[in-house]
């Protein structure tokens, strides 16, 4: 089981996951239709309560299937609507090449350094 955890700071939102009751998982594990709809629903709830900045922290993630890519893409032009945006901090190499493969890796900005990504909402209206 995947528990997907949504802390708010600053009007910035951030979206991170940890593995429970899975060992076999060891340090990272794969986001798949269950849990992105769980994310979907989450980012559709923030969007209608008025969040529009989120952090994905995909630190413990290994492999994210064509559905979880398709709903960042679809929550990223949602809130860029809104003046807001989705940002990746610390993806793995494997979901870098899936952003580079399916040609978006040039639509989301991806940090390696959480600062860095908070730092980054600067330059946008936070509401």
């Amino acid at each position: 089981m995947i528990n997907i955890k949504n802390t708010c700071n600053n009007n910035i939102n951030t979206i991170s996951f940890e593995s429970i009751d899975e060992p076999d998982f060891g340090d990272s594990f794969p986001l798949e239709i269950p849990v992105m709809t769980d994310v979907d629903n989450m980012l559709t709830e923030g969007l209608t309560a008025g969040h529009y900045n989120f952090i994905i922290d995909l630190n413990n993630i290994s492999y994210m299937c064509s559905f979880g890519l398709s709903v960042f893409f679809n929550s990223h032009r949602k809130f860029s609507n809104n003046e807001g945006k989705i940002v990746f901090l610390s993806p793995n190499p494997t979901i870098i090449k899936l952003f580079s493969t399916l040609k978006v890796i040039n639509v989301f900005e991806i940090y390696q350094d959480e600062i860095i990504a908070i730092q980054s909402f600067s330059n946008k209206k936070n509401t």
